[in-house]
C-alpha cells in the first residue's frame, strides 16, 4: 500500500496575509470600522463602510467612471496626482466584484 504524501508546509517566515480590499473602491480594510454592514448589521467582508451599509450600496447608481472621478478627488489625501489615481483606478476597478462584467 502506498502512503499518502505529507502535507506541504513552507519553511521559514511567511509574509503577512494580504489585507482585504473593498470590492467596490479598492480601499484596504483591516480594522472593524473599515468594513461595511449587512442588512442584519453584521460585518460585510467584501465592501467598506463608505460603499456599503445596511446591506446596500451607499450610492447604488454610481458608475465605474463616477467611482474613478470620486477617487481622483481624494488624490491629495493619497499623496498622488489625479493622473496617477486615474491610471491606478482604471487598472484596479474592473477586477473588483462590483465592476466585473
Amino acid at each position: 500500500m502506498v502512503e499518502p504524501p505529507e502535507p506541504f508546509e513552507p519553511e521559514g517566515p511567511q509574509p503577512p496575509p494580504l489585507p482585504l480590499i473593498c470590492q467596490s473602491c479598492g480601499m484596504p480594510m483591516g480594522k472593524g470600522s473599515d468594513f461595511g454592514t449587512n442588512a442584519d448589521n453584521s460585518r460585510n467582508r467584501e465592501y467598506c463602510g463608505h460603499c456599503f451599509m445596511k446591506g446596500k450600496f451607499t450610492n447604488p447608481n454610481m458608475t465605474m467612471e463616477q467611482m474613478v472621478e470620486h477617487m481622483e478627488g481624494m488624490a491629495a489625501r493619497m499623496k498622488m496626482s489625479k493622473g496617477q489615481v486615474r491610471k491606478a483606478a482604471l487598472k484596479l476597478l474592473p477586477k473588483l466584484k462590483r465592476w466585473k462584467r
